[in-house]
């Protein structure tokens, strides 16, 4: 997890010179503009509406309507390593978020967070 501050100044310093995979998502989406990103790699910046969990797996709304909405789920094999690298998931409602991910189509756009790394709590 120290290595995740170097790695982001690289990936920012890459999106704005437009490198590698970044010549083609530069921008930052937020997550009403990622409801047409699905199927690709994308970065998506917004705060948070709602925090749940069901079946043991977390759901991160960034709206009131958690059926179309952009959301960020963590399943319950991948809770450790959040735990491990001391991010609560569960009280992440109310802050400004940025993650990267695949966006898929579930319930409106979606990012399955795999690793803490994915998501930077921004305030």
């Amino acid at each position: 997890h120290e290595m995740s501050a170097p790695l982001l100044n690289y990936e920012a310093e890459a999106r704005a010179d437009k490198r590698g995979i970044w010549a083609e998502t530069v921008a930052v989406l937020n997550p009403e503009s990622v409801k047409e990103k699905t199927g690709s790699f994308q970065i998506v910046e917004g705060k948070t509406y709602s925090v749940s969990s069901k079946n043991n797996i977390i759901y991160i709304n960034f709206t009131r309507d958690w059926r179309s909405d952009f959301t960020i789920r963590i399943r319950k094999e991948d809770r450790i390593a959040f735990s491990r690298a001391g991010m609560n998931p569960l009280r992440l409602t109310g802050k400004k978020l940025r993650v990267r991910g695949f966006v898929e189509e579930y319930n409106g756009p979606m990012i399955t967070a795999t690793h803490p790394s994915q998501i930077e709590v921004l305030d």
